[in-house]
């Protein structure tokens, strides 16, 4: 098939590290998806990961790949740089088979590319930041970025909150990730559920949410808190869950408490709850929060990065990292009023399709990897 520009598609691979459907993938999958008639996209994950068949599922090519990852354990440290070295050389020995015209690396701390490149591999790659920087030892962000920026033909930063947290911000791109383009949203219900959607990891929030909604729960008890994530196959994460069943015991708030695994089928969720919280220590982004403006939820979400550009008093209510009052009042607001959860509603899908559509998101992005694929034929 040709593209739009009136040539054969451009072939990319996208590199991500997901052991599991984390949003870095959902939006790398997003941007795909409206970006496939003009480019074929193959997507490479660790071996064994359970996004696989996600991928596929989006009638994607899927590649398993070795990855390594540094994490607290020092002997992480000692195998990291033998196993990346091995790693790139299989890399590049793949991208060679899939001959493809780009690289996208969806994460700046993979090393697979540019380390794959001082091997002799020659195809320009883009890197993504879709971490705050902050979240790394600065050792470790600096020399990152460093070895991206002699190395990468463009490094993209997913929101402002990311780019101001970049000591050198030239030749950076700020382009956002974007709303769901085949799919008309829909106000459904206003079921008395508020909806947490994240995986089961620490610094996610469903601690804070849990304990706030705890004490007001009497005072409603006909509302539900539900969370709804995947653990992404870790034990620690399989451990935080428990830990999370235990404190609504503790709390005495179990009948009001539902815990579910990964749905594919976010919409479904969102369609049947009224409120949608984000209370992470950190985000870069934040797609969930879009996810739940563009299918009309009032958003309560901490100060964080990234909610900060998506949510107005508009459209939900922002409050400080950690502070279980202001959740708690912003919960009870909420929950009182009917009328002003359907206004924010309201108010948030208008800015979800105006200010984080295709053409402010995907469009951008095809327009940078255009000039890249062009200029390199």
């Amino acid at each position: 098939m040709d593209s739009a520009f009136g040539m054969k598609r451009a072939r990319i691979v996208v590199l991500d590290n997901s052991l599991a459907v984390t949003g870095a993938l959902v939006s790398g999958i997003r941007a795909a998806e409206y970006l496939r008639d003009s480019f074929e996209f193959i997507f490479l994950l660790p071996h064994g990961s359970q996004a696989a068949k996600v991928i596929l599922g989006h009638g994607f090519e899927f590649r398993p790949l070795p990855m390594k990852e540094l994490n607290r354990n020092p002997a992480s440290w000692i195998t990291y740089f033998p196993s990346l070295l091995i790693n790139s050389w299989q890399f590049k020995k793949l991208v060679m088979e899939t001959a493809p015209t780009l690289i996208i690396v969806n994460d700046f701390y993979n090393m697979l590319a540019p380390v794959s490149q001082w091997l002799g591999l020659r195809i320009p790659y883009i890197v993504y930041v879709r971490f705050m920087p902050s979240r790394f030892p600065a050792i470790l962000r600096n020399t990152w970025l460093s070895i991206h920026r002699r190395k990468a033909r463009a490094i993209v930063a997913v929101s402002r909150s990311v780019l101001n947290e970049l000591d050198d911000k030239r030749g950076v791109h700020l382009i956002y990730d974007g709303v769901r383009s085949n799919e008309e949203p829909r106000v459904l219900s206003n079921e008395q559920t508020i909806l947490c959607l994240a995986n089961y990891t620490r610094g996610k929030g469903q601690d804070l949410a849990l304990r706030s909604f705890a004490s007001i729960a009497s005072g409603f008890p006909s509302w539900t808190l539900r969370f709804v994530g995947g653990t992404l196959g870790l034990r620690k994460n399989e451990g935080y869950l428990e830990e999370l069943k235990t404190l609504a015991i503790q709390l005495g708030c179990t009948s009001q408490v539902e815990f579910s695994g990964f749905r594919e089928d976010v919409r479904s969720e969102y369609e049947k709850s009224s409120i949608a919280v984000n209370f992470s220590q950190s985000e870069s982004f934040s797609l969930t929060t879009l996810d739940a403006l563009y299918f009309g939820k009032p958003v309560i979400a901490t100060e964080c990065g990234g909610p900060t550009e998506i949510v107005t008093s508009e459209c939900g209510i922002l409050v400080p990292p950690g502070d279980l009052v202001a959740m708690a009042t912003a919960m009870k607001e909420l929950m009182s009023k009917p009328e002003l959860r359907l206004k924010m509603g309201k108010y948030g899908q208008r800015r979800a399709a105006e200010s984080f559509g295709p053409e402010r998101t995907y469009a951008v992005l095809e327009n940078l990897i255009m000039g890249i694929v062009t200029s390199h034929e």
